[in-house]
């Protein structure tokens, strides 16, 4: 069976969110996509150049990726919503500034079989360290449990662990365009071994068709009120 992250993430979320092919929306959706344009823009530009870019390139393209998503003159809170991201993408930059230029992939689709079943993800920035690669991933999550646990990272690490060595994995995010976070983790032991079993039990059930409401995630359920085996599901 084929799966994309997404598809594993809704249906471990609630297999009936994914069979009615619920939304992934989030607040940090907007401030998430803009930085990820940003990191990718950099790194890419290392590529080409061979060098890091200077803090005043990465301004000039905050600004037009921010403003990018306002079709008319801004108004006051946008302009205070943009000098307040400048603080956190200046701690971005400064960070960017200590990684290697040695990027060797920027935007990276990566399509895997792992028993039988294929996974597929991009993973922003793939980095060559000395004893292999670093994963830089964007997601906005702030704490070292979430960043391992999270499905875009854990599935896609753990796909591309077969194919080369993994130094590690940073996540950095801007959170709701004025915060700028990172958390770093090397894998565990055992942490693909244990990703590799719940990747093929999500995806067997899947393509069983095993599909139930999970009931814990109900009260935060985008699309509770349309669910409609909620109305008839009973304890």
């Amino acid at each position: 069976m084929k799966a994309t992250v997404d598809d594993l993430k809704r249906y471990a979320y609630c297999p009936k969110f994914f069979e009615q092919q619920g939304p992934l929306h989030s607040i940090h959706d907007a401030s998430t996509e803009d930085f990820t344009k940003l990191v990718t823009f950099l790194f890419r530009r290392d590529m080409e150049t061979g060098s890091k870019q200077s803090w005043k390139s990465t301004e000039k393209r905050w600004n037009k990726i921010f403003f990018g998503r306002i079709s008319c003159e801004p108004n006051d809170d946008q302009l205070r919503s943009f000098n307040r991201s400048l603080s956190a993408i200046k701690k971005f930059h400064n960070w960017y500034l200590q990684q290697t230029t040695d990027a060797v992939a920027v935007n990276y689709t990566l399509s895997a079989t792992v028993y039988d079943h294929q996974v597929i993800g991009e993973l922003p920035v793939l980095l060559a360290g000395p004893r292999g690669i670093t994963i830089i991933t964007t997601k906005p999550l702030t704490t070292p449990d979430e960043a391992m646990l999270e499905p875009a990272i854990r599935y896609l690490s753990m796909a591309l662990d077969e194919e080369m060595p993994i130094d590690g994995v940073q996540n950095i995010a801007l959170i709701d365009y004025q915060v700028f976070h990172m958390e770093s983790f090397i894998p565990p032991s055992r942490y693909y071994e244990l990703a590799v079993l719940d990747f093929v039990n999500l995806m067997s059930s899947m393509q069983s068709g095993f599909m139930y409401p999970n009931t814990m995630a109900c009260n935060t359920c985008p699309i509770k009120m349309t669910c409609e085996v909620m109305k008839a599901y009973v304890l």
